[in-house]
């Protein structure tokens, strides 16, 4: 509330002081609190519609962070003024889920913040916005928290830690609104202090949790049309908000294939939508080719009635897409044969420094296509050829190809690297 006052004067203030809706609750003792279910929070009826309320709010959440901050959405400060006809020109927005890590509670939720709520129907006054200076200090309010482990939390010159995914948080939960078929934990489109949420972490290095082996088969019924069960949840809903490997299926419009994308996948007689990260590697990564599984964050997103379909999957990162079943290491372009095809995406590809695929040359799956991974396609050289004369060994063939490429790859980057006149 003093934040807006500075900015806009005393009267703003007290208008938005009789507001109904900023009535909140006072702060619980949080450590007293018990714990809410991701279930419970993303609850619906049998027409998909919810069962949490926010009367119920403030509650206390616990789950494993299954996405970055930095790969979902764009979160640069990017304060745009209403003009009475520029609804919803959010600028900058923050989105992470984070899963349940109990058994029992099969579930995710997800946490979103966005810069310009004056942009909202609801409001259309900039007093609900934040500056880029005020939006850069929320996010990072959230994006860097104190260290469980630090031995001195309360000095503010201790190094914090960056919330990534594989974190184990507790949040602490002020507000939220059901959206688009899921309950999301938010400002309540209000940027009053009195409507933060925040993130306290228990654990940097918990770790990701598995991902849900899917396949078409469980999410859709045979003509395509989303499976859908409220209580227990079940078909699609029953994975909202969770990482799940999605297996089995094809890319069918490879011209979306670029950074804040949206896919269509198949196996072979339904189609589903997986929306890609802000991610600049998703401009220069190869194209998933042949039959691939999908990892990432299942999402839901259905605008009006039915609330029992609009589900799709968010793939953050170019790594998320790797070829279905046993693959021949080295088979870049997962035609069953590794040869020139193979080395010569290695070289397109050479030195990535993050993100990479399968589909680069990124064969040991660390992110990176480097000399480990030309050491795997050389020892599998010609894997999956049958030929009548003898094949050349690697020293004599694949490595002086992955050599030409490499050098070749090195000086045109030298080259563009040199000053123009």
């Amino acid at each position: 509330m003093f934040r807006a006052a500075r900015r806009f004067g005393f009267l703003p203030v007290l208008a938005l002081l009789i507001l109904p809706k900023l009535a909140l609750a006072a702060d619980p003792d949080w450590g007293a609190l018990p714990l809410t279910a991701h279930g419970t929070l993303q609850g619906v009826t049998a027409t998909g519609a919810p069962t949490f309320s926010p009367v119920s709010l403030p509650i206390k959440m616990i789950g494993v962070v299954i996405n970055n901050y930095d790969e979902m959405l764009d979160n640069t400060a990017n304060f745009i003024p209403f003009t009475g006809e520029n609804y919803y020109d959010l600028g900058g927005q923050w989105q992470v889920f984070f899963q349940s890590i109990d058994p029992a509670d099969p579930a995710g939720s997800c946490m979103y913040m966005a810069q310009n709520y004056g942009t909202v129907p609801e409001h259309e006054d900039d007093a609900f916005s934040y500056s880029n200076e005020e939006w850069n200090s929320e996010t990072a309010r959230l994006n860097w928290l104190v260290d469980p482990n630090d031995p001195d939390p309360e000095n503010p010159a201790l190094p914090l830690v960056q919330l990534r995914e594989g974190c184990l948080v507790e949040v602490h939960v002020r507000a939220g609104r059901h959206y688009a078929g899921k309950f999301n934990v938010n400002e309540d489109h209000n940027n009053a202090p009195a409507y933060d949420f925040d993130i306290v972490v228990l654990d940097p290095d918990y770790g990701l949790p598995d991902p849900v082996a899917i396949t078409m088969d469980d999410i859709m019924d045979s003509g395509g049309t989303f499976l859908f069960g409220a209580s227990p949840r079940s078909g699609a809903e029953a994975y909202q908000g969770r990482l799940v490997a999605l297996e089995g299926v094809t890319i069918t419009d490879s011209e979306n294939w670029s950074r804040n994308g949206e896919v269509t996948v198949s196996d072979g007689s339904r189609d589903f939508l997986v929306h890609l990260g802000y991610d600049d590697a998703f401009d220069t990564a190869a194209l998933p080719v042949g039959t691939i599984d999908v990892t990432g964050v299942f999402d839901q997103e259905k605008f009006g009635s039915p609330l029992t379909d609009g589900y799709r999957m968010w793939a953050t990162r170019p790594d998320a897409f790797a070829p279905h079943g046993p693959q021949i290491p080295g088979d870049a372009n997962a035609d069953g044969v590794v040869d020139d095809a193979d080395a010569s995406v290695l070289g397109i590809h050479w030195q990535t420094p993050s993100g990479a695929s399968w589909f680069d040359g990124d064969f040991n799956g660390d992110g990176r296509v480097s000399d480990a991974d030309a050491a795997i396609l050389a020892s599998h050289w010609h894997e999956g050829i049958v030929a009548d004369a003898a094949v050349p060994e690697p020293a004599a063939s694949v490595l002086l190809a992955i050599g030409v490429l490499v050098l070749t790859a090195a000086s045109a980057q030298r080259w563009r690297c040199l000053p123009r006149g």
